[in-house]
C-alpha cells in the first residue's frame, strides 16, 4: 500500500474508501444544499488536472487561485498538486495591482478565478503579464460575451481532461504516485503588515500534513464530521483546517451560498469544527452583545445576572478543577436559560472544536466565549511555521496564553524576548528571496518577530510584534496590541490603534467605531445622524467610547493609561493600505498617514478639520471637510 504523503494521495485514498457512499462536500446553491460525494470530488479533481496538463501545465508550474471559499477552490488546488504543480492563493479584495504583483512574482502561467469581478481585475493588468497564458473561471454569470481566447470555464477544462484521458490512461494515477512529501504544495503570501512587499512562503506537503495530524491528535473529531469553511483559502489557517484536514481526516466541508448568508447557512449545518480569525470572533462577541441590548428587559436582566456564573464555572474548569455541586447546578440553570439559546443562534450547538487562529485573541474575548460553554482554543503560528504550532490543550487553559507547543514543535525565547519556533511546519523558504529566508530562518529556527514569554506552567504568552513595542519618554515599554485587543472587546469599537513611543508623555488612541452597533444604539437613544462621519463625532458617542476606555484604564498601569482619543471619521480600509488583506493594522502607514491627527492628540487643540475624499457609486469623487473632536480623559 502506497504511503499517503501528499494531499492528492489522501484524496485518492478517501475516494477508494468511500466512493459515492459518503458526502465529501456541501455547497448552498439557490437555497438548497448541493452535496458532492467523494467520487464526484475525485473525478472533478482528476479531470481538471488532466485538462490543465493538456493545456501545457507542467511539474513545478505555479497556478494562482482567487475567489471565496468554494468547492472549486479545493478541487483546483488538489488538481494542481496532483500534476506536480504549486497552488498560489490570492485574496478577492485585492486590487488589480496586487494581483499583478503576485502573479508576476510567482511566475504563474495559469490563473483560476471565481467570477466576473476577479476576471475583470485580471484582464485590466493582463498586458503587463507576458507569462500569463490561461485564465479559467468557475462562475460564468456575466461572462457569456467575453471572447478573449485565453479565457476558459472550469467545465471546459474538465471536458478537456476527459478527452485527454482517452489517449493517456493511468496518467493521473502515475502523476499522483510520483508526488513526494517534500514537494512544495502551495505558496502563501505574507500579509505585509510591516509595509514591505508580501513574500511568497513555500509550504511542503509534509509541513501541513504533519501539522494537521499533530493538532487533530488533541481533538475528538472523527471522519466525516462537519467543518464549515468561512476563512479565505489564500490564508494559511484555512489551508490547514480546511484544505488539509479535508484530505487527511476526511471531514465533510460545507460552504455558504454567499458571505451574507454564512451565519444562517452555518446554523443549518451546526458543524463539529468551527474556526475563525480573532477579528471574526471579536465580531461574533459584538453580535451577541448587540442582540442582548436589543432584547426585552427581562432577558437583559437574566443575561447580566447569569453571565458571571459562566465566568466562574469556566475559570474552575480551566484550572483543571472539578466544580462543586453548587456551581454545577448554578451553571445548568444559566445554560438552559441563556447560554444554550445563544449557542444555538450562533450555530455552535454541536461543535466539538472551536479555534481562533491567525493572531492573538484578547483574554476578555476568550473568557467571554468560554463562559457560554463555547470551549474556544487559541492557536499561534505564522505562515512560515505551517499554520499552527502552539495551541491550548483541552485540559490546561489559561486565557492570557496561547497554550503549549504541539507535538513535533520546539519553542524557544531569545535573549531579546523574541519567540522562536522550529519543527514539523517549518517552511521551505521564501520564493525567489534567499536573503529574506536567511534573515527569518536560522539553524532551523523561525524568527517570528513576536515578543513573548513562557509562564511558570510553560504556557506561551504572546505580547506583540517586536517592531511594535513602544517606549514612552520615561523609558517604560509596553505592548500596544494588548490595549488594542481590550478596546475591541467593546461592542462599540471595531478597530483601535494605540499611539505612543518616542518623546510622547502619555498614551492616546485612534478609534474606529463599529457603525452597525453604534448606529443601532443611537437609534434606540433617539440620536439622529446622517453619515458615519457624523455619527462618529456625536458627543453622546464620544461619551459612550470614553466610558469603555475608563473601564479599561482601571486595569492598566499608570504610565499606560489612555489619556486622549479620537473617533476617526472613517473606517480603516485595506484598499487604502491601512489594513492588510487579513485585516491586520499597518501601524507604520497609519501613523504616517494620520500624522496631523496624532499631532493634535499630543497638542493643545480640542478639534481638527479633516479633508476626506468620498467616492460615490457613479464613480464621482468629492472632497468633504469634517471636524474631528479630541476627547481628554481624566486619569487619577
Amino acid at each position: 500500500m502506497v504511503v499517503a504523503d501528499t494531499l492528492p494521495k489522501f484524496i485518492l485514498r478517501n475516494y477508494e474508501r468511500w466512493g459515492d457512499e459518503k458526502v465529501a462536500m456541501r455547497k448552498k446553491e439557490f437555497g438548497i444544499w448541493r452535496a458532492y460525494t467523494w467520487e464526484e470530488c475525485h473525478n472533478l479533481i482528476k479531470y481538471f488536472c488532466l485538462g490543465l496538463v493538456s493545456l501545457g501545465f507542467g511539474k513545478k508550474d505555479r497556478l494562482a487561485i482567487v475567489g471565496e471559499s468554494d468547492p472549486q477552490w479545493y478541487w483546483v488546488e488538489y488538481a494542481v498538486q496532483a500534476a506536480g504543480g504549486v497552488s498560489v492563493g490570492m485574496f478577492t479584495e485585492s486590487l488589480p495591482a496586487e494581483f499583478k504583483y503576485v502573479i508576476d512574482d510567482c511566475s504563474a502561467r495559469f490563473v483560476v478565478a471565481r467570477d466576473q469581478e476577479q476576471i475583470d481585475k485580471i484582464l485590466s493588468v493582463h498586458d503587463e503579464l507576458p507569462n500569463l497564458q490561461q485564465v479559467i473561471f468557475w462562475e460564468n454569470s456575466g461572462l457569456w460575451n467575453y471572447t478573449s481566447p485565453f479565457l476558459k470555464s472550469f467545465d471546459e477544462v474538465v471536458s478537456l481532461g476527459k478527452s485527454y484521458e482517452h489517449l493517456h490512461t493511468q496518467t493521473y494515477e502515475e502523476m499522483v504516485a510520483a508526488g513526494k512529501g517534500d514537494d512544495v504544495a502551495a505558496i502563501c503570501y505574507t500579509s505585509g503588515t510591516s509595509g514591505a512587499l508580501p513574500k511568497g512562503v513555500m509550504i511542503r506537503h509534509r509541513n501541513v500534513i504533519d501539522t494537521c495530524k499533530a493538532w487533530l491528535f488533541d481533538t475528538d473529531l472523527k471522519e466525516l464530521d462537519n467543518y464549515f469553511s468561512v476563512m479565505a483559502p489564500a490564508w494559511i489557517p484555512e489551508q490547514l483546517m480546511g484544505v488539509t484536514t479535508f484530505a487527511v481526516m476526511g471531514l465533510t466541508v460545507n460552504f455558504a451560498e454567499a458571505a451574507e448568508t454564512t451565519q444562517a447557512d452555518m446554523k443549518e449545518i451546526s458543524p463539529h469544527l468551527t474556526g475563525g480569525t480573532p477579528r471574526l470572533w471579536e465580531s461574533v462577541a459584538s453580535q451577541i452583545q448587540a442582540w442582548i441590548s436589543d432584547t426585552n428587559s427581562l432577558s437583559r436582566f437574566l443575561y447580566h445576572l447569569l453571565l458571571p456564573i459562566g465566568y466562574k464555572y469556566s475559570a474552575i474548569q480551566d484550572h483543571d478543577e472539578n466544580p462543586s455541586l453548587f456551581w454545577k447546578l448554578q451553571y445548568q440553570l444559566a445554560r438552559l436559560t441563556i447560554f444554550r439559546p445563544i449557542k444555538d443562534r450562533m450555530a455552535f450547538a454541536h461543535s466539538k472544536v472551536y479555534v481562533s487562529s491567525g493572531g492573538k485573541l484578547s483574554p476578555d474575548h476568550f473568557r467571554f466565549f468560554r463562559a457560554f460553554g463555547i470551549k474556544l482554543r487559541s492557536s499561534y503560528a505564522l505562515t512560515e511555521t505551517g499554520g499552527a504550532s502552539v495551541w491550548h490543550r483541552v485540559d490546561d487553559v489559561k486565557p492570557q496564553s496561547v497554550g503549549f507547543p504541539m507535538s513535533g514543535v520546539h519553542l524557544r525565547i531569545s535573549d531579546g524576548g523574541e519567540i522562536l519556533l522550529k519543527g514539523i511546519g517549518t517552511f521551505a523558504g521564501y520564493w525567489k528571496n534567499e536573503q529574506a529566508t536567511a534573515k527569518t530562518l536560522r539553524d532551523g529556527w523561525v524568527l517570528t518577530g513576536d515578543v513573548g514569554y513562557t509562564d511558570e506552567g510553560c504556557h506561551l504568552v504572546v505580547l506583540d510584534r517586536l517592531a511594535d513595542f513602544v517606549e514612552l519618554a520615561d523609558g517604560s515599554r509596553f505592548a500596544p496590541a494588548l490595549i488594542e485587543s481590550r478596546l475591541r472587546f467593546s461592542p462599540y469599537v471595531k478597530e483601535a490603534i494605540v499611539i505612543a513611543g518616542g518623546n510622547k508623555q502619555y498614551v492616546s488612541v485612534i478609534i474606529n467605531i463599529d457603525f452597525e452597533t453604534v448606529s443601532r444604539w443611537a437609534e434606540a437613544n433617539k440620536i439622529s445622524y446622517t453619515t458615519f462621519a457624523d455619527l462618529s463625532q456625536k458627543s453622546a458617542v464620544s461619551a459612550l467610547i470614553q466610558k469603555d476606555i475608563e473601564s479599561i484604564n482601571k486595569e492598566l498601569s499608570p504610565i499606560s493609561k489612555i489619556r486622549r482619543f479620537v473617533n476617526l471619521h472613517k473606517e480603516f480600509d485595506a484598499d487604502e493600505a491601512e489594513l492588510t488583506r487579513t485585516r491586520k493594522i499597518r501601524r507604520g502607514y497609519i501613523e504616517s498617514h494620520y500624522q496631523n491627527v496624532i499631532d493634535v492628540l499630543y497638542g493643545d487643540q480640542e478639534e481638527i478639520m479633516i479633508e476626506a475624499d468620498v467616492k460615490y457609486r457613479d464613480g464621482r469623487v468629492a472632497t468633504i471637510k469634517t471636524p474631528i473632536r479630541v476627547v481628554t480623559i481624566n486619569v487619577s
